[in-house]
């Protein structure tokens, strides 16, 4: 795994992964992004997206944590994820998206934005966690505050929204205490951590 932080720009669009234009032709060639932390976006009046997915199908995302937590911190628009143009063959699995900084966009903050429609979208597992002063946020774009429309739509049936309660993020700990989340994660075959730490290998 690794460290994704950024000092971002007072007006552009600041960026933790980002994947462009990707040539993937299926099974067996897939991108892989796992055991990553995108965290310590503070400052900066821009747009800021943990991972930008655009035109890049086959990307599997498995127990990253992407945290937008600048306490004081105000941007134009807040995306953990923002997938556009295909979603063919993407995985979102085992993920913790915190986001409780705010936004000075109407349109606000969200989790997932995701424009390239259903598609064959896999997302189950995950922990969706968001909030902000005026309120103006969605765990994914254009089904509300809650989780129950998006699974209505056959998404995240398993997955949560609760607060992982961080060990201790200004030690850069950010393994979730809370015990809704024990055992919730599904089982993928990801042997460890991101702190090299042995992972159940049944959930």
């Amino acid at each position: 795994g690794n460290l994704f932080s950024q000092i971002p720009s007072a007006s552009a669009t600041t960026y933790g992964i980002a994947f462009n234009t990707i040539s993937i032709v299926g099974i067996g060639t897939e991108n892989k992004v796992v055991n990553n932390l995108i965290y310590n976006f503070n400052g900066g009046q821009g747009t800021h997206v943990g991972v930008n997915l655009s035109s890049a199908p086959y990307t599997k995302l498995y127990h990253n944590t992407i945290a937008f937590d600048d306490a004081v911190g105000s941007s134009s628009s807040i995306t953990g994820l923002n997938i556009n143009t295909t979603n063919v063959g993407q995985e979102l699995k085992n993920n913790i998206f915190y986001i409780t900084r705010g936004s000075s966009n109407v349109s606000g903050s969200r989790c997932i934005s995701n424009s390239a429609g259903s598609g064959t979208l896999i997302s189950n597992g995950n922990d969706f966690y968001i909030t902000n002063s005026d309120g103006s946020y969605e765990i994914v774009t254009g089904f509300g505050t809650g989780l129950s429309s998006w699974q209505g739509a056959g998404y995240d049936v398993l997955s949560k929204n609760v607060d992982p309660f961080f060990t201790n993020p200004s030690l850069i700990n950010y393994s979730p205490n809370n015990g809704v989340l024990d055992g919730a994660a599904l089982a993928i075959g990801i042997v460890d951590d991101i702190n090299n730490s042995p992972r159940s290998l049944t959930t």
